[in-house]
């Protein structure tokens, strides 16, 4: 998405919960709590737009996929590179 990787949005959007959640609990008497409607309305939106950018940004299962192809493909080349040298080292019988 933004050149990020997915864990980090996930630890933005879980930061921006647990900022949601004091707020509501009352804050624990932090100096930084939220004190307005108008910052908390903010807040959650920011929170829901960081879910809607997280569930557009693609699904894992997709990106599982193409990491299990990617992992066939590397076997594949290492079998090949393995087998060249393997008839190299062999090579045709010596006289």
């Amino acid at each position: 998405m933004f050149g990020l990787p997915q864990w980090v949005l996930i630890v933005v959007v879980f930061m921006l919960a647990g900022s949601v959640a004091r707020a509501l609990a009352g804050g624990g008497g932090r100096p930084g709590r939220i004190k307005h409607s108008k910052d908390l309305e903010r807040r959650l939106l920011e929170l829901e737009d960081a879910q809607r950018q997280l569930g557009a940004g693609g699904d894992t299962a997709e990106l599982e996929r193409r990491i299990e192809e990617l992992e066939e493909r590397v076997d594949f080349a290492e079998r090949m590179l393995a087998k060249q040298r393997d008839a190299d080292r062999l090579g045709p019988p010596k006289a």
